[in-house]
């Protein structure tokens, strides 16, 4: 099978973007928290509404954070960017080894490294690969977007492993390493070339910012589809992130042995690269929403399974593909849809503000489950709940209607 010339060219860049979305902060803290809610609950007493009430207070820092990060991948190189905040990350990764038992610095800490490496986000990446591919867009952010699932593949068993040999310091410590080792060394020596990012792939000369297609930010805020994409992805991401920061608790609650749950629960990120990927390419050829709503509307499903049925191995690893698929296309669908529908003029702010409500829900879903347990010692109405938010985010994005053929949004620039 031959290789698209837009993969071919970019192959490198890609392959940076890959390895950024999956070391990216949101991706990096969501998937690792759930293996170091019972050490850090057993070392301060800290219940685990308290433990994940660190994820609301980096989403409370994300949230402003990720509307500047947008606008400024607007405006200035978006590599430099990137390295700072993959730097910040590492950094703040060791921080949170050295916290104390004081709940509000380790809030704190987690406050400011959402804060801190918010330009590495996938509000970046997006900008980025949107600017670099036209026919095959869909599948460079599948591609790029796996690199989520590898963290959630890789991440649980590679910090229990350390939080087993040396505490959960030590785990910490390890986590820090992943960004300042791996993931700034590949944005330095693959993305420094991104001024060819300024145009799409098929531009031969780069152009100004003004002459790409799109339409402005307020246009964008006063508009149906916006307001849509907003609901949608906040209950979506909600969804998705409630179940796997709460997977692992409720398999040790079962009896699991800490590294067999982090092994079971590390397939939500392999299921996600399938989910990344096979969606990706589908949505070159199919109707987003439609693909979307499916999608959704199985997670819907098979998270009512958690709550309802008694399953062993096999049956807890066909709820996991299924909600793993669904979790590892709805950032391809958001990535896709906003260039989609709004065009990529004002790009980087209009999915920072989507990507900031986005990870509003990261932050609150987690410590819902959280006090749901701690009031009824199950997660069966977490659950439940989360179903529900899983389907009506589908039926929302059913709502978008047609793709805006590019003239029309050509015309609503120059209105």
């Amino acid at each position: 099978m031959r290789i698209p010339e837009e993969i071919r060219r970019n192959y490198g860049f890609l392959l940076a973007s890959t390895i950024g979305v999956g070391t990216s902060s949101t991706i990096f803290l969501i998937y690792s928290i759930g293996v170091f809610v019972k050490p850090l609950s057993a070392a301060f007493g800290w219940s685990r509404q308290e433990v994940f009430g660190a994820l609301t207070a980096a989403t409370l820092g994300t949230l402003p954070a990720s509307f500047v990060a947008g606008w400024l991948a607007d405006r200035i190189r978006n590599w430099q960017l990137v390295a700072a905040s993959q730097f910040a990350l590492g950094v703040g990764c060791f921080a949170f080894g050295c916290a104390t038992s004081s709940i509000w610095l380790f809030y704190g800490l987690y406050w400011l490294v959402a804060v801190a490496s918010a330009g590495a986000l996938a509000i970046t990446f997006a900008r980025m690969l949107s600017l670099r591919f036209f026919r095959w867009r869909g599948v460079a952010m599948g591609l790029a977007l796996s690199g989520s699932g590898v963290c959630g593949l890789l991440l649980p068993p590679y910090a229990a492993f350390f939080i087993r040999e040396f505490g959960w310091r030590g785990g910490y410590y390890a986590l820090g390493l992943i960004p300042l080792c791996v993931a700034l060394p590949a944005t330095l020596i693959l993305m420094r070339d991104d001024n060819r990012a300024q145009t799409p792939f098929r531009v031969a000369e780069p152009v100004s910012i003004s002459h790409i297609h799109g339409i402005a930010f307020r246009d964008a805020l006063f508009g149906a589809r916006f307001w849509l994409m907003l609901v949608a992805f906040f209950l979506v991401n909600g969804a998705a992130v409630g179940v796997i920061t709460n997977f692992v608790p409720h398999l040790l609650d079962k009896g699991y042995k800490l590294e067999s749950a982090a092994r079971l629960g590390s397939l939500f990120g392999l299921f996600s690269i399938v989910g990344r990927i096979g969606i990706g390419a589908l949505m070159d050829r199919l109707w987003v929403p439609i693909i979307a709503f499916i999608l959704l509307s199985a997670a819907a499903l098979a998270t009512t399974a958690l709550a309802f049925v008694n399953l062993q191995f096999e049956g807890f690893v066909v709820l996991i593909a299924i909600i793993g698929i669904a979790t590892g296309a709805e950032v391809d669908f958001l990535s896709f849809l906003v260039p989609r529908y709004f065009g990529l003029k004002a790009l980087g702010t209009i999915y920072g503000c989507i990507f900031a409500l986005f990870n509003l829900s990261a932050g609150i879903s987690p410590a819902i489950f959280g006090h749901i347990y701690d009031v009824q010692r199950s997660y069966h109405a977490a659950f439940v709940i989360d179903a529900c938010a899983w389907f009506a985010g589908g039926v929302l994005l059913l709502l978008l209607g047609p793709y805006p053929k590019q003239s029309a949004v050509k015309s609503a620039q120059g209105a």
